[in-house]
């Protein structure tokens, strides 16, 4: 009798477990840490704050979450912390271009593969534009002067030397045949601070966001020459041609993700895939998109989509210098 009662109670523990809802997925259990590769306030920081956000407002997570900035080293201060928390999917970060750059550049030993990618957020291209006062009036004339003499134009990046600002221009100028060795690229502190520096007359032509140079060209301060993104974009920036338009192939995007630590269970990437697909339909984030002048993306496998943004940057930092 005791025997047989073990066993019914047994079983039934064990049915209990296997038809429990609550067992069939990994939920947090604990407060959830969105990492910040930058101080509060920037670009990255306020997307991690978006999530954050809509993911507390829209309850799509059982917690609660806070963002935690860690700063310094173009993301590899932010991204030695979810380092140190391998196999816990109560730390996420968001993770952007500089985590492929830094690696291929040497500037970091961090690669993508020591994490667990699961969510694109979304694309931002940027723009080549000069000042409206500019003797350069398209971007054929630039890549003309530019075969003539690859140091007689400065252009104005952000934020490093070898950055995405610097690969946007970069890319398609070396397949326009350009020598891009001997291109001037000054760096500021932003893509705004570059476009402040065109504007006054100290450099030739700006690399910067979409968003960033938009309302310049709105209001006639800037002639936008080519952007980075697959095809023209709409509104005020129709004249400008893309470089894949121009036949080159050099479609550059800032992009920013969102990924878990090294070897995140099964059950924990699941649930942080199921998640982050939620969030980018919401309503609230599609129009962070629109008031930020950024792209939805419609990416769903990161291991090819970052093996194919690795060989396009290995390529332009290699050409110019910065890599072996």
């Amino acid at each position: 009798m005791r025997r047989a009662a073990t066993c019914f109670i047994t079983c039934a523990v064990v049915g209990a477990a296997i038809c429990s809802p609550a067992s069939a997925q990994w939920t947090p259990t604990k407060n959830v840490e969105i990492i910040s590769a930058v101080a509060a306030g920037g670009a990255p920081d306020i997307t991690a704050r978006s999530v954050q956000r809509i993911l507390s407002e829209k309850k799509l997570i059982p917690v609660s979450s806070v963002v935690v900035n860690r700063p310094g080293g173009q993301q590899t201060i932010a991204m030695n912390y979810l380092a140190q928390r391998p196999r816990d999917g109560h730390y996420i970060a968001v993770a952007s271009t500089p985590l492929l750059s830094n690696y291929i550049i040497g500037a970091s030993t961090q690669h993508y593969r020591d994490f667990t990618p699961f969510q694109l957020l979304f694309s931002e291209y940027l723009l080549l534009a000069v000042r409206n006062e500019s003797p350069i009036k398209d971007i054929h004339d630039l890549i003309a002067r530019m075969k003539k003499d690859p140091a007689s134009l400065s252009y104005g990046v952000g934020t490093s030397i070898g950055g995405i600002a610097h690969i946007a221009g970069a890319l398609g100028l070396a397949a326009a045949g350009v020598d891009i060795t001997k291109m001037k690229a000054v760096v500021f502190n932003s893509s705004a601070d570059s476009m402040t520096a065109v504007l006054g007359g100290h450099l030739d032509v700006s690399i910067s966001f979409v968003n960033v140079i938009s309302p310049m060209v709105e209001t006639g301060k800037m002639r936008p020459l080519v952007v980075t993104s697959p095809e023209r974009q709409p509104g005020v920036l129709a004249k400008a041609p893309s470089w894949k338009e121009l036949g080159f192939d050099a479609v550059v995007q800032n992009w920013r993700m969102l990924m878990g630590p090294k070897d995140m269970p099964a059950d924990q990437l699941a649930f942080w895939k199921k998640t982050a697909a939620a969030l980018v339909e919401t309503p609230e984030f599609k129009e962070d998109l629109r008031n930020n002048g950024q792209s939805p993306t419609t990416v769903t496998d990161m291991g090819p989509f970052l093996a194919e943004q690795e060989r396009q940057f290995a390529l332009v930092l290699k050409a110019i210098g910065l890599s072996k």
